[in-house]
């Protein structure tokens, strides 16, 4: 007689929150769960701000547009010692209004070899540009050590919470995996709204239509691209 009154209660409670019959409620995360969604997030946060202070890797052209509409204020060029020779590619890295941008540019003053320096066309342009470019020349270029992509990380722990984690409310895992792979700030979306959004603490009814797997694979290959084109630096957050 209990279990019978136990069940018509559970029943009661699914057709008030307007659950579709005989599917069980969804359960928000616990407190371990949230804890662990919340510290995951937070260094997903740490990590794309990381990916939005490195300078984004930009042609020699837009560079010299870039100069010729005074949008660049600072400008940093590797270049040879007073009367070397070298061959090869090098490196010039600017910032101002158009952003903070790096590229690589040509460089050829061998004997017998075709004479090419896009170099000085660079410091050609920099002296011309109608804005004041402060310019440092560079003999060598300090290569970067190996630097640990924060956001990289946050993505796998993301990652293995999705495997291991309960079913999502909104979307399908294989959906969450497609569009999570097309742009890591979806990673965010996912742990603050699945199962249930942190901020909503009660059962809730399941959805009658998820986001299945072909339509996210679908935006992640057309949708997430185009939106991230419309964001000024969107593009460096896209595929991983």
């Amino acid at each position: 007689m209990g279990a019978g009154t136990g069940g018509d209660g559970q029943r009661l409670l699914e057709n008030d929150l307007g659950a579709p019959p005989g599917a069980s409620l969804v359960l928000p995360s616990g407190p371990l769960g949230l804890v662990v969604r919340a510290l995951i997030a937070v260094l997903m946060v740490a990590g794309l701000v990381q990916i939005a202070l490195q300078p984004v890797e930009r042609t020699v052209d837009e560079l010299r547009n870039d100069l010729r509409a005074g949008r660049v204020s600072e400008l940093t060029i590797e270049r040879l010692p007073a009367g070397g020779e070298g061959q090869g590619t090098f490196w010039v890295e600017w910032s101002g209004d158009s952003g903070h941008g790096v590229a690589r540019y040509e460089l050829s003053t061998f004997a017998g070899s075709p004479y090419v320096d896009e170099g000085a066309t660079i410091l050609a342009a920099a002296e011309d540009s109608p804005a004041p470019v402060a310019v440092t020349q560079r003999q060598g270029w300090d290569q970067p050590g190996v630097q640990v992509s924060l956001a990289a990380f946050a993505a796998t722990a993301a990652l293995i919470l999705l495997v291991v984690g309960p079913q999502p409310r909104l979307a399908t895992k294989w959906a969450w995996f497609w569009l999570t792979c097309a742009a890591a700030p979806i990673w965010l979306a996912y742990l603050i709204l699945e199962p249930v959004p942190w901020w909503q603490r009660k059962l809730v009814p399941p959805r009658p239509r998820r986001l299945t797997g072909g339509w996210a694979f679908a935006a992640a290959l057309f949708l997430v691209p185009f939106v991230l084109a419309m964001i000024p630096g969107g593009s460096r957050f896209y595929g991983w």
